[in-house]
Protein backbone atom coordinates (compact mmCIF):
# COMPACT_ATOMS: atom_id res chain seq x y z
CA UNK A 1 0.00 0.00 0.00
CA UNK A 2 1.35 3.47 -0.79
CA UNK A 3 1.00 4.77 2.80
CA UNK A 4 3.47 2.12 3.97
CA UNK A 5 6.27 4.17 2.43
CA UNK A 6 5.54 7.26 4.55
CA UNK A 7 7.97 8.27 7.31
CA UNK A 8 5.39 8.10 10.09
CA UNK A 9 4.46 4.55 9.11
CA UNK A 10 8.11 3.48 8.93
CA UNK A 11 8.84 5.07 12.33
CA UNK A 12 5.86 3.29 13.88
CA UNK A 13 7.07 0.00 12.42
CA UNK A 14 10.59 0.59 13.75
CA UNK A 15 9.12 1.26 17.21
CA UNK A 16 7.33 -2.10 17.22
CA UNK A 17 10.53 -3.88 16.21
CA UNK A 18 12.61 -2.02 18.81
CA UNK A 19 10.18 -2.79 21.64
CA UNK A 20 9.91 -6.41 20.55
CA UNK A 21 13.70 -6.79 20.59
CA UNK A 22 14.22 -4.78 23.80
CA UNK A 23 14.06 -7.79 26.07
CA UNK A 24 12.15 -6.07 28.88
CA UNK A 25 12.63 -8.39 31.86
CA UNK A 26 9.44 -7.47 33.73
CA UNK A 27 6.40 -9.35 32.42
CA UNK A 28 3.87 -6.58 32.99
CA UNK A 29 5.98 -3.76 31.54
CA UNK A 30 6.96 -5.99 28.61
CA UNK A 31 3.30 -6.83 27.90
CA UNK A 32 2.20 -3.19 28.15
CA UNK A 33 5.07 -1.93 25.99
CA UNK A 34 4.44 -4.56 23.33
CA UNK A 35 0.69 -3.98 23.22
CA UNK A 36 1.03 -0.20 23.22
CA UNK A 37 3.68 -0.15 20.48
CA UNK A 38 1.54 -2.46 18.33
CA UNK A 39 -1.38 -0.12 18.94
CA UNK A 40 0.70 2.81 17.69
CA UNK A 41 1.57 0.93 14.53
CA UNK A 42 -1.96 -0.26 13.82
CA UNK A 43 -3.59 3.11 14.55
CA UNK A 44 -1.16 4.74 12.12
CA UNK A 45 -1.97 2.08 9.53
CA UNK A 46 -5.70 2.71 9.98
CA UNK A 47 -5.45 6.48 9.98
CA UNK A 48 -3.18 7.13 7.01
CA UNK A 49 -5.50 5.90 4.25
CA UNK A 50 -8.50 7.81 5.61
CA UNK A 51 -9.58 10.94 3.76
CA UNK A 52 -11.88 12.13 6.54
CA UNK A 53 -10.11 14.61 8.83
CA UNK A 54 -12.21 13.42 11.77
CA UNK A 55 -11.29 9.77 11.28
CA UNK A 56 -7.61 10.55 10.77
CA UNK A 57 -7.67 12.62 13.98
CA UNK A 58 -9.31 9.73 15.86
CA UNK A 59 -6.70 7.21 14.76
CA UNK A 60 -3.74 9.55 15.17
CA UNK A 61 -4.90 10.55 18.66
CA UNK A 62 -5.04 6.86 19.58
CA UNK A 63 -1.58 6.33 18.12
CA UNK A 64 -0.15 9.32 20.01
CA UNK A 65 -1.71 8.12 23.28
CA UNK A 66 -0.26 4.66 22.75
CA UNK A 67 3.15 6.18 22.00
CA UNK A 68 2.97 7.91 25.39
CA UNK A 69 2.04 4.60 27.02
CA UNK A 70 4.93 2.85 25.28
CA UNK A 71 7.31 5.54 26.50
CA UNK A 72 5.98 5.23 30.05
CA UNK A 73 6.37 1.45 30.00
CA UNK A 74 9.99 1.78 28.86
CA UNK A 75 10.69 4.41 31.53
CA UNK A 76 9.06 2.29 34.23
CA UNK A 77 10.92 -0.82 33.12
CA UNK A 78 14.20 1.09 33.29
CA UNK A 79 13.31 2.50 36.71
CA UNK A 80 12.95 -1.00 38.20
CA UNK A 81 16.04 -2.37 36.44
CA UNK A 82 14.15 -4.42 33.84
CA UNK A 83 15.49 -2.48 30.85
CA UNK A 84 18.90 -0.95 30.21
CA UNK A 85 19.27 2.80 29.94
CA UNK A 86 20.33 2.98 26.29
CA UNK A 87 17.39 0.90 25.09
CA UNK A 88 14.92 2.77 27.29
CA UNK A 89 16.11 6.15 25.98
CA UNK A 90 16.00 4.88 22.40
CA UNK A 91 12.39 3.73 22.79
CA UNK A 92 11.35 6.94 24.56
CA UNK A 93 12.98 9.08 21.84
CA UNK A 94 11.22 7.12 19.11
CA UNK A 95 7.93 7.66 20.94
CA UNK A 96 8.57 11.39 21.24
CA UNK A 97 9.42 11.66 17.53
CA UNK A 98 6.26 9.76 16.59
CA UNK A 99 4.12 11.92 18.86
CA UNK A 100 5.46 15.03 17.11
CA UNK A 101 4.77 13.56 13.67
CA UNK A 102 1.26 12.54 14.66
CA UNK A 103 0.51 15.95 16.14
CA UNK A 104 1.61 17.58 12.88
CA UNK A 105 -0.62 15.24 10.88
CA UNK A 106 -3.64 16.27 12.98
CA UNK A 107 -3.35 19.98 12.10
Amino acid sequence: MPFQKLDVYQCAKELVVRVHRAGIRDEEFRDQALRASKSVFLHVAEGLPNFSHGMRRKYFTGARNSACETSGAADGAHAIGALDYVTAVDIMQRCQNLAKMLSALMR
